[in-house]
């Protein structure tokens, strides 16, 4: 069987970066990992994607290996 084109085997990939880290709490979306009002900055509301990727990231220590699987 042939591996599909996102497999990380074939990726080879070198770094996981989060598109959207911050953005503005008055927009609504929820998909940054923290929201914060842009024209004060005051107030910042931590997502629940940022629990997840630290709980991802926390045990990917800098020069891991990534086991390549059948």
């Amino acid at each position: 069987m042939r591996p599909a084109p996102e497999d990380l085997n074939v990726l080879q990939a070198n770094a996981w970066v989060y598109w959207q880290a911050i953005e503005n709490s008055e927009g609504g979306t929820w998909w940054g990992l923290m929201q914060v009002r842009f024209h004060t900055g005051r107030y910042i509301i931590l997502g629940k994607q940022v629990y997840c990727l630290m709980q991802y990231s926390r045990f990917i220590r800098c020069g891991s290996s990534i086991l390549h699987s059948p």
